[in-house]
């Protein structure tokens, strides 16, 4: 976001400025269930965890952890479903 579009939201009132916030805060959870989506693509493909961490700047063991789980996949192949 520019300074002057930061600059031009800070001087509209409170209600358009809490739109501000619950708009970003539902493109990050579209944000994070498409990243959910797309390390489960990857692994399906045999891509290892390894990769998927070195290329999130995380080890293989958390990117294991933030996206192995079985709760976690079913969340994000629903959500895939849904976008398609």
């Amino acid at each position: 976001m520019s300074l002057g579009r930061y600059a031009q939201m800070l001087g509209e009132d409170l209600a358009v400025a809490v739109d501000h916030v619950r708009q970003a805060a539902h493109r990050r959870r579209d944000v994070d269930s498409l990243m959910s989506a797309a390390v489960i693509a990857e692994r399906v493909r045999g891509t290892s965890w390894e990769a998927i961490g070195s290329i999130l700047r995380m080890s293989a063991e958390e990117a294991e952890e933030k996206w192995g789980g079985k709760k976690r996949r079913g969340v994000a192949v629903a959500w895939w479903i849904a976008r398609c």
